[in-house]
């Protein structure tokens, strides 16, 4: 991508841009190697480097010495001497202003990147520094000042964070480099081989500066357990212009570490995106990094068994994926050979693995490499057994599937695809929220294929990132089977117990644990920490989990694990303890306003919301967030939810309100501030509040429901329509989501929708979701809009027919013309003539031809409201066999005058509504009586009046040995009406005869 350079420090390569062939030294690549860095892909595109001054300084990132890079620097220095007694943001950001005047831009970056590295390989991956190496890198006294920096909107920050000083300085050199390289680049004037039109190709160095500070912001946002404003919207913008450049790349023209390089940065686009619930932007994403990456990943359904007791075979779900041979191949002459010589110095010391449980099942996985090496036993997280009772470890094909899934799937999946396995695992989950048995059961399959598939190159499995964020998302997700809890159990505290283990080279391990950090959705340590605390908690190991709470102070869940253990008046001596500890080293501070203060207040505030959670008592929250100077958002959500679970919806709005103002990117409070505005009918509030919601979150099917039920409430049905139908498409399986659609069409007129509605509530429901009053308007509706159909098409047929009657009367082959009448009328009386006769309708072919040539006289063609409803219909009393469906279609073919197949459906309506005693009911007997005079009114257009006379004689006969029925005179006339309607024969005669004699009498007389 040919690009006009700004000046000779960012000009990008003359090859063909940022994105093109290397072929020598030149920033491109210096830039490509530090994105890419650490790790062998970075240190291949430095092979060829010159002697710029920052190359070295690169080559050690790639290499994991982050310490060196740090310790040779003269800027690094003079930043940490400026944080020595305090880290303040505006200081540390004045002193990189005056760095930046003095040394190359370069440089700059470098010091950032190794310092985010270095943050990451003290919180996330490991092995941490000694406490004497990290107290030559980080200011002793620069911990508390350092994490009072990374608190952001008030939100508490993680537990046990190390070294948080390399994170602040890491943010205060990219945020003030990027802030410069915003508006530099230009747009593309000579047209490249892999030139975008439209698309401000960025230089090298600014492109990178972006990057890295999207990353630094993805990293700050994995610290607190919600969303915060400040590090949404510069992660997503950073991401969104690298995005922009990848999209218009020409693969074929890419050299393989360029294109590895695209992807990883797509898949960690989808990653940022997923973390703040934008998953149709991910989704897309991801798709076109699948696509760039030539990875082809396909589901199948092969037969297997699950169980161990398991006779038959059942369907079992199978992934099929292979990776494009260009990339195998570039793993296996890049990744695997430089690890192959170090695995000796990566692998834990032979003290730290004695007492370690052998790595059974990882030994089993790793021996089925071809190379045959399982030299890599400790280097990864020890994999756990399953050991059910009665599921298999893995699924069991039958012969022939086996053989099937031989030639079709091959066996070789690069870490990059296994990374795209894990992504798509996550975003499957983030779109169905977990609830999908079936879309959890598809996670589990990529996960457990990315997992245990033996890779035939020896590079597939080797990255230390994907493989550890295989196994803590396998074991969260099996957290909640209780088959599966054990494992996953045991799979967390493998993990938790590998992050501890020492290492004889740290720079060395620190490189292979990071090399694929950003594309892995790996998490801190505190994180996989809480995780096995919150596992014992679930497997009622309380002492365990307190233990483990304890170790990472977090108060709230050692305080529900006391209460759980009978020790809660243990928790609340701790606390009040704590407070006044806090309260007396405030009372003897002289300066008010300090750093040290607002940090004790701070701490205050924490701990009196604990109390508050520990005593279940509202005053406490309203201490704490008096004490923050009204700045912890925490307090003012402990009320809001205190005051929602006690019904008082006005007090919970105003304290969800006061939560966010402070940070407004809360999903959870603008949820709770809609459902108390909707319950005390304060609609506008609660229509902000849920927009809110599906603003953050658009695939929260119950925040689209809730804004439709307000938009209801206030009479905007088109609105209520709009937002029910994303309800739907989140929520297909909450029947509540669909009758508000069912009624919200039926109200609107938009009845194919209403059909839809009506059709799933059955589905889910069965005949609890069959409403008779509901049915009885749809149907009426239906007959509304079909009935001018049928009159026009009538009067067009009559008129047709008129113009064929006019031109037979010109005729004057007055012979031809009778002959032609009397073959007509032989063929309608003979019976043996080949007419079409009505046959049974089946789901596949509805209509027989008699009917189908009907309905199209009728106009009523494919499409019509009333095909649609008959369909509709047919599918609900395929599920459940309930008398308003078979009165509802009964009804439709009343219409077209198709009065056999309407009594059918009126019988089946009669059975289900004389099923039981029904006679002992008052309003179930009217509703036969009502039923009944529909289905005599068929008898009597079959002229079949003896059936309907018998048919009406025995519902006369039940109903007077009814004493209840008998007794009520309304009731008995409605009987009788029914009763008179149909004609007698007897009486009819004597009517005829008195006539007759009448006449003869006159005629006598005269």
């Amino acid at each position: 991508m040919a690009a006009k350079a700004s000046s000779s420090s960012s000009s990008p390569s003359s090859t063909g841009g940022f994105f093109g062939p290397i072929h020598g030294p030149s920033q491109s690549g210096r830039m490509a190697a530090l994105m890419l860095a650490p790790g062998p892909r970075a240190l291949a595109m430095l092979k060829e480097a010159d002697d710029h001054e920052s190359t070295a300084m690169v080559r050690m990132i790639c290499g994991g010495r982050f310490c060196e890079v740090l310790e040779a620097s003269t800027i690094f220095k003079r930043l940490r001497d400026a944080c020595r007694e305090s880290v303040e943001a505006e200081c540390l950001a004045s002193e990189v202003s005056k760095c930046k005047e003095k040394c190359p831009r370069e440089e700059l970056l470098c010091v950032s990147v190794a310092s985010l590295l270095l943050f990451m390989q003290q919180n996330f991956t490991g092995p941490p520094l000694d406490a004497k190496t990290e107290a030559k890198i980080v200011p002793p006294t620069s911990q508390k000042d350092a994490l009072d920096e990374l608190v952001l909107a008030g939100e508490d920050i993680g537990y046990n964070i190390k070294s948080a000083f390399l994170l602040v300085l890491a943010r205060a050199i990219l945020r003030n480099g990027c802030e410069e390289s915003k508006n530099e680049g230009c747009d593309s004037e000579e047209k490249g081989d892999n030139s975008v039109v439209g698309v401000k190709v960025q230089p090298p160095l600014n492109f990178c500066w972006h990057l890295w500070t999207s990353r630094m912001c993805v990293i700050h946002q994995k610290l607190f357990n919600v969303n915060v404003p400040q590090l949404q919207r510069p992660s997503l913008q950073g991401y969104q212009r690298c995005v922009e450049l990848i999209s218009g790349l020409e693969t074929s023209k890419l050299h393989p570490g360029f294109e590895e390089l695209a992807v990883g940065i797509l898949l960690e686009c989808v990653q940022c995106y997923l973390i703040y619930f934008k998953t149709k932007d991910a989704h897309r994403i991801l798709e076109r990094a699948i696509s760039l990456s030539k990875f082809h990943l396909s589901e199948t359904g092969m037969l297997g068994k699950r169980t161990k007791f398991q006779v038959d075979s059942k369907v079992q779900l199978v992934i099929n994926c292979k990776s494009d041979e260009k990339r195998l191949s570039y793993e296996q002459s890049t990744v695997w050979p430089f690890w192959s010589a170090r695995l000796g110095t990566i692998t834990p010391s032979n003290d730290m693995r004695k007492g370690d449980a052998k790595d059974k099942a990882g030994d089993k996985s790793e021996s089925n490499d071809n190379d045959g090496n399982c030299q890599f036993s400790g280097v990864f997280p020890e994999i756990a057994p399953l050991d059910s009772e009665y599921l298999l470890e893995h699924i069991k094909l039958d012969a022939k599937a086996e053989k099937e899934k031989e030639k079709l799937i091959d066996g070789r999946v690069s870490l990059l695809d296994r990374a795209i396995m894990i992504l798509k695992a996550i975003s499957i989950r983030k779109q169905t929220m977990g609830g999908d048995v079936i879309a959890r059961e598809q996670c589990l399959a990529l996960l457990y294929t990315a997992i245990h598939k033996s890779p035939s190159i020896a590079s597939g499995g080797r990255s230390w990132g994907v493989f550890s964020s295989l196994l803590y998302h396998r074991a969260m997700w099996e957290a909640i089977d209780s088959e599966m809890s054990t494992r996953s159990l045991v799979q967390l505290e493998n993990h938790y117990r590998h992050l501890q283990h020492e290492v004889k080279s740290v720079s060395l391990s620190a490189c292979f644990r990071l090399s694929d950090a950003f594309i892995s959705c790996i998490q801190p340590s505190f994180k996989i920490a809480l995780s096995l605390a919150d596992g014992y908690k679930k497997m009622n190991m309380l002492q365990s989990a307190l233990d483990e709470f304890t170790k990472l102070q977090c108060w709230p869940e050692m305080i529900r694990c006391s209460i759980l253990l009978g020790r809660k008046g243990a928790a609340e001596e701790m606390l009040l303890s704590q407070i006044k500890s806090i309260e007396e080293k405030s009372s003897k501070t002289t300066t008010q306003g300090s750093r040290s203060e607002k940090r004790r207040m701070r701490e205050l505030a924490r701990m009196y919301c604990f109390l508050g959670i520990c005593k279940n008592d509202p005053e406490y929250f309203l201490k704490s967030w008096l004490a923050s100077g009204k700045s912890y958002p925490k307090a003012k959500r402990l009320l809001g939810q205190y005051y929602l679970d006690r019904r008082e919806w006005k007090e919970c709005i105003i304290h969800y309100r006061d939560a966010l103002e402070i940070n407004p990117i809360h999903l959870e409070s603008w949820y709770n501030q809609g459902i108390a505005a909707m319950e005390c009918k304060d609609y506008d509030v609660a229509k902000v509040a849920f927009s809110r919601v599906v603003t953050l979150d658009s695939e929260k099917g119950e925040a689209w429901n809730n804004l439709a039920a307000v938009h209801l409430h206030v009479k905007n049905y088109k609105e209520a329509l709009g937002a029910l139908e994303y309800a739907v498409k989140h929520k297909r399986k909450n029947w509540k989501v669909w009758e508000n659609y069912l009624t919200t069409a039926l109200n609107l007129k938009e009845l194919p929708k209403a059909y839809l509605g009506l059709q799933h509530c059955v589905q889910i429901r069965r005949e609890k979701a069959v409403q008779a009053d509901i049915i009885e308007l749809l149907t009426a509706a239906t007959l509304k809009e079909t009935l001018p159909k049928i009159e026009n098409a009538i009067q067009k047929n009559k008129a047709a027919n008129d113009v064929d009657s006019k031109l037979d009367c010109n005729d004057n082959d007055k012979a031809k013309a009778d002959k032609q009448k009397d073959e007509k009328g032989d063929r309608v009386s003979n019976p043996d003539s080949k007419s079409p006769v009505p046959s049974t309708q089946n789901s596949k072919h509805p209509y027989n031809s008699a009917q189908e040539m009907r309905l199209r006289k009728l106009g009523l063609g494919p499409g019509s409201s009333f095909r649609l409803y008959d369909k509709c219909l047919l599918r609900c009393t395929s599920m459940v066999s309930h008398p308003s469906l078979w009165g509802a279609r009964a009804s439709l073919y009343e219409l077209i005058n198709d009065y056999d197949t309407a009594l059918e459906y009126r019988e089946s309506e009669m059975q289900g509504l004389q099923a039981g005693s029904w006679y002992e009911s008052k309003t179930r007997a009217e509703d036969v009586i009502k039923a009944a005079g529909s289905m005599v009114q068929c008898y009597l257009a079959k002229d079949q009046k003896t059936a309907a006379r018998l048919f009406v004689k025995g519902i006369e006969r039940r109903v007077k040995l009814s004493d209840n029925l008998s007794a009520d005179e309304t009731f008995m006339q409605k009987v009788q009406k029914l009763v008179d309607t149909i004609p007698n024969p007897q009486k009819s005669a004597e009517k005829k005869k008195r006539s007759t004699s009448a006449a003869s009498f006159l005629s006598d007389w005269a």
